[in-house]
């Protein structure tokens, strides 16, 4: 685990992970710069946020080949799509059983893992997004003169916004 407050000087986290007998399974790396280097270390990468926006961490570990597990906030299913799991917040079981999935799926079936990379470069890769942008602004900019006066700061109507 790494991140801000997942070191060891988390005495709250540091019980709870000696209470469960989980020392010798769980490292907390606390705060790194390195991450592109620990996502590539990384059997799965999870995400368990209560609320999101976009999560970059979920699109950068599935560039870097991961699967990834997290909770449905925010975009982070529009991100994984078919390439990894995503389970509903607030619900650590399905969290857990969604991350064992992950570890414990047979070699074969890690197809999701190009799978996943291949998501991201199609999807999010900064010259689609680029290119996706254009397209919007082009069907904007040659819709009628009406639908384009909101982006002309001129007052509409709401029946002219629907």
């Amino acid at each position: 685990m790494c991140g801000d407050q997942l070191s060891w000087d988390n005495a709250e986290l540091g019980d709870r992970i000696r209470d469960l007998a989980l020392t010798d399974c769980i490292f907390l790396l606390g705060r790194r710069k390195d991450v592109n280097d620990i996502m590539a270390a990384s059997s799965v990468v999870v995400s368990s946020s209560r609320s999101e926006g976009f999560p970059n961490v979920i699109a950068e570990a599935m560039a870097c080949g991961v699967t990834c597990v997290a909770t449905d906030v925010g975009d982070s299913r529009l991100i994984i799509g078919s390439a990894g799991i995503v389970v509903p917040p607030r619900q650590p079981q399905a969290l857990a059983e969604a991350v064992l999935t992950v570890l414990f799926q047979p070699p074969a079936s890690a197809d999701s893992i190009p799978a996943g990379r291949a998501r991201i470069m199609e999807n999010f890769e900064l010259s689609s997004m680029i290119e996706k942008y254009e397209r919007l602004y082009e069907r904007v900019l040659s819709s009628d003169p009406q639908s384009n006066a909101r982006w002309n700061g001129e007052h509409m109507t709401d029946s002219q916004t629907n």
